[in-house]
């Protein structure tokens, strides 16, 4: 036990994790806006928005590819280093991989199927040209994960937050300044060469911290404890897709590929008020689980206080400015986009409310609780989508940014509520650490 302590202590999820993680996701963010700005300035908005529903397509697909191993991993990886258990260790990693190449060859299989079915003839071809993310960016997040899992958090984040949209760029800007004009199938095919390059640099980076850090050993498997311990992962991983894409989606069916790269250049400021709330969550969520495996429940309540403090204190006066300096942003992406001002004070209230509560879903996934968070995060889910059907058609990008900032507000407060009576964890920056019995 005292070993397994000071393991804990080596990578203790503090201050300078969540600095270290707070800075790539400053650069990664800065790098997607940058994405998104030389995208939406070269395409124009219509074809911004094709490459926008095309991309949201296959964020769905790969999503429900990866199986929730991802979170599996980090968590899983994270505990059984602290054991000393190798070959479980290297089991897990050479399972989930199988299994996920699989999984991303049927679901874009399927994807390819659905497309030709249901999507306008216009978008179908970017579509198509994308499939290829699917399986990219699924091993891609397996790889992820396990560097979570290994304590190397802000590496875990470069290959999506760094690599892939800066590779994108700089491969959009090239054509560019070479005369070549660039539509939206060119552009979804330079998205899948930034892919390929995240995952080159996934594989080396996971290569690398695993021989530093885990012993040589026989892969040892157990598959079917796996599958069941990954569901609520994998309930969770999709249901966050749906979350991110859902909008996206029925903006480009119901209304126009315009409004939904319009909504995606709004979601992409919004986007930057939860820079803190990964930042803090990424080194978190293992923290959490090895807590809870070490039965140190004081020590994982006060880890939970501290990241929700962090989250809402940083996110509060970041949000505030991206209201204030909103004209000025929107101007960067060109002058097809407007940058409604109303529609973007609407996402700014969910994503400050998403930073308030803190890490809702990481302390259920981690703590055992991950089937109940799938049920609050599914049924916040499909209120989102109801409001798009409902709302979109009447109002438009107002109606896609209610039902997003909707969906935050109602999931995150039935995690908040569940965590306090069940598990006795204020999950909030404000009162007790936790509840005591004789409270309701």
């Amino acid at each position: 036990m005292g070993s397994i302590r000071r393991r804990l202590s080596q990578a203790d999820g503090g201050p300078k994790t969540v600095i270290a993680t707070l800075s790539v996701r400053l650069l990664g963010r800065g790098l997607a806006l940058l994405q998104a700005i030389v995208l939406a300035r070269i395409l124009g908005v219509e074809q911004f928005g094709i490459f926008t529903l095309a991309i949201a397509w296959t964020v769905v697909l790969h999503s429900i590819a990866v199986l929730g191993f991802d979170g599996l991993q980090a968590r899983s990886v994270s505990i059984y280093e602290a054991r000393g258990e190798a070959a479980l260790l290297r089991g897990l990693l050479r399972r989930c991989d199988e299994i996920t190449l699989l999984a991303a060859g049927a679901t874009a299989g399927l994807g390819a199927v659905g497309a030709i079915i249901a999507v306008d003839p216009d978008y179908l071809a970017a579509i198509l040209i994308g499939l290829p993310l699917v399986p990219l960016r699924s091993l891609t997040l397996l790889r992820q994960g396990a560097l979570r899992g290994l304590h190397r958090a802000e590496l875990s984040l470069s290959p999506t937050l760094v690599v892939y949209p800066g590779v994108l760029s700089l491969a959009a800007l090239g054509f560019d300044l070479a005369g070549i004009e660039l539509d939206a199938r060119w552009a979804v095919a330079l998205a899948c060469l930034g892919a390929a390059a995240a995952l080159a640099f996934s594989i080396a980076a996971r290569h690398r911290h695993l021989a530093l850090q885990i012993p040589a050993a026989e892969p040892r498997f157990s598959t079917r404890e796996w599958l069941v311990a990954t569901r609520p992962f994998a309930i969770s991983g999709v249901i966050r897709a749906g979350t991110a894409s859902v909008g996206l989606i029925a903006l480009g069916v119901i209304g126009s590929a315009a409004d939904a790269g319009e909504l995606r250049v709004l979601l992409r400021g919004a986007e930057l008020i939860g820079i803190v709330l990964a930042a803090v969550n990424t080194p978190l969520g293992p923290l959490i689980a090895r807590h809870q495996a070490l039965d140190e429940d004081a020590s994982m309540r006060t880890a939970i206080r501290r990241g929700a403090r962090t989250s809402l204190a940083l996110s509060l006066p970041l949000g505030l400015a991206l209201l204030l300096f909103s004209d000025q942003l929107f101007a960067l992406f060109g002058d097809g986009f407007v940058g409604n001002r109303g529609v973007f004070a609407v996402l700014i209230v969910g994503s400050l409310f998403n930073a308030a509560i803190g890490p809702s879903m990481q302390v259920h996934l981690m703590t055992g609780e991950g089937a109940i968070a799938v049920r609050f995060t599914a049924v916040a889910l499909a209120l989102d989508l109801a409001l798009c059907l409902a709302l979109i058609p009447p109002f438009g990008l107002y109606g896609a940014a209610i039902a997003w900032s909707a969906d935050l507000i109602l999931a995150n407060s039935l995690l908040a509520i569940h965590a306090w009576q069940r598990l006795a964890i204020n999950l909030t920056p404000f009162g007790p650490l936790q509840r005591h019995p004789a409270e309701p």
